[in-house]
C-alpha cells in the first residue's frame, strides 16, 4: 500500500494580486519506508528543535521562511545563543503588544497575533539556519532511491477558462497520476489519500474523490485508490509537512526561478522505466520553457483491469 500525502502552495483564487500558480503536490509513500521517513524527519528537526520539542517544530513553509522583522532590529542576534534568541524576540513582541497593539485596528491585531502563534517555533533560529532546514528537509526526500515517489500540478491560473477551479482541476489530475502508477506497480497496491486537517477544504477533497471512485474506470474513475481521505494534524505528521515544503518548492520556482530548492526532489517526480516525465505536469499556456515543460513527457495509458500486469518495483 501506498500513503499519498497531498498538500498546495498557493491560492484558487485567479486575481492577478494573488499567486499567478496554484500548485499541488502528492507525496506517496510505500507503508515499508514509513517508519524510515518519519524517523528522518524527526531526527532532521531534532537538531533545530528548541530544547528538541520535535512535535511542536511544524515544517510549513509559509512560516518558516519568511522575514521575521525582529530579527533584524535586535543586535547581535545571529550572535546569540538559540535560547537567547528566542527570549529576545519574545520580549520584544512583549514589548509590541503593549506599546503598539492598543493602537492597531482590531483586523491588524488579530493578524499579528496569528504571525507571532504562527512563527514562535522558529524565532530561535535564524533566517540561514531556516532555509538550511528546508532544504536538508527536502534532501530527505531527494535521496530516497525506492518507495518515495512524488507526483505534482502545477496550475497557471492564468491559463484556465473563467470560472474553472484550480483546485478540483489540480486534484482531479493528480489522483489520476497516482492511479496509473498504482496499476503498473509490480505489487498491484492499493492507495490511501492523506491530507492535512484544513476544515475548509476537508469537503471538497472528500467530495471530489468519491466522485471518481463512483465514475467508471474507462471514464476516468478510481479503483486502486481506496478509502475516504484521511484528514491528519499536520504538526504530528512528518508525510503532510514534507509535502509542503515540495509544494512551496515548485511554486516558488514557477514564479520566481527559485531552482535550488526543487533540484532538490526533482528526481523523485514519477518517471517510466524507458524515460518520460509522467508524475509532474505544468498547465500552463503554449511556448513555456521551464524544465518541467522542456523535459519529455511520458505518457502512459490506463490498464484494462484484465490486463493488468506489474513491472519490476525498482524502475516504477
Amino acid at each position: 500500500m501506498y500513503l499519498l500525502y497531498v498538500d498546495e502552495s498557493g491560492v484558487t483564487n485567479p486575481h492577478p494580486s494573488q499567486t499567478s500558480h496554484y500548485v499541488m503536490i502528492g507525496l506517496a509513500v510505500h507503508v515499508r519506508t514509513w517508519f524510515a521517513l518519519t524517523s528522518r524527519v524527526r531526527s532532521l528537526k531534532s537538531a533545530y528543535a528548541l530544547d528538541g520539542d520535535t512535535e511542536k517544530l511544524e515544517l510549513h513553509a509559509a512560516w518558516l521562511l519568511r522575514a521575521f522583522h525582529e530579527q533584524s532590529v535586535i543586535p547581535n542576534f545571529n550572535d546569540l545563543s538559540r535560547p537567547a534568541r528566542y527570549n529576545a524576540v519574545q520580549e520584544w513582541r512583549k514589548r509590541r503588544q503593549q506599546d503598539d497593539w492598543p493602537n492597531l485596528v482590531p483586523r491588524a491585531r488579530e493578524r499579528e497575533k496569528k504571525d507571532f502563534r504562527k512563527t514562535e517555533p522558529f524565532i530561535h533560529l535564524t533566517r540561514e539556519e531556516r532555509e538550511e532546514l528546508c532544504r536538508k528537509a527536502l534532501a530527505v526526500v531527494g535521496n530516497y532511491k525506492r518507495g518515495i515517489t512524488l507526483f505534482g500540478q502545477a496550475v497557471d491560473k492564468r491559463a484556465l477558462a473563467a470560472g474553472v477551479d484550480a483546485a478540483e482541476v489540480a486534484f482531479s489530475r493528480l489522483i489520476d497520476s497516482f492511479e496509473i502508477f498504482l496499476q503498473y506497480h509490480a505489487e498491484n497496491p492499493w492507495g490511501v489519500v492523506v491530507v492535512d486537517n484544513d476544515q475548509t477544504q476537508k469537503d471538497r477533497y472528500t467530495t471530489l474523490l468519491q466522485r471518481l471512485q463512483l465514475t467508471e474506470h474507462y471514464r476516468g474513475g478510481v479503483d486502486r485508490v481506496i478509502e475516504a481521505p484521511f484528514f491528519l494534524d499536520s504538526r504530528s505528521n512528518s508525510g503532510v509537512q514534507v509535502a509542503d515544503l515540495c509544494a512551496f518548492a515548485l511554486r516558488r520556482y514557477l514564479e520566481n526561478q527559485e531552482e535550488q530548492r526543487l533540484a532538490a526532489i526533482f528526481p523523485r517526480f514519477h518517471r517510466l522505466p524507458g524515460g518520460g516525465l509522467c508524475g509532474l505536469k505544468h498547465l500552463t499556456s503554449a511556448g513555456c520553457t521551464c524544465k518541467i515543460c522542456s523535459e519529455p513527457a511520458g505518457n502512459v495509458s490506463r490498464r484494462r483491469r484484465s490486463s493488468w500486469r506489474g513491472i519490476d518495483q525498482d524502475k516504477v
